[in-house]
């Protein structure tokens, strides 16, 4: 049986997960840097960035498919809670 503390975990999970987006590689040798971090950008705004060479907006994609879809579970379940709450 689904319980608010269930929820309540989920929840913190969430919030954790929502801390873990990425920046662009950065390295004191511009050569090992991602094209799209601060760095190679500060030193040539004109620099066209076409691509993330260090797998930063990957996993940030990939991490907000995942809380999507943990918002859409915490909110099915909580639903659940409530209608078993609810008079019978």
């Amino acid at each position: 049986m689904m319980e608010k503390k269930h929820i309540n975990f989920l929840k913190k999970i969430l919030t954790y997960l929502k801390t873990t987006k990425r920046g662009h590689y950065s390295c004191e040798d511009s050569y090992y840097s991602c094209e799209k971090s601060a760095e190679i950008l500060d030193f040539n705004p004109d620099h066209e960035t076409n691509e993330c060479t260090c797998g930063a907006e990957q996993y940030n994609a990939r991490l907000g498919e995942i809380v999507e879809s943990l918002k859409k579970e915490i909110e099915r379940l909580e639903t659940i809670l409530r209608s078993n709450k609810g008079p019978k």
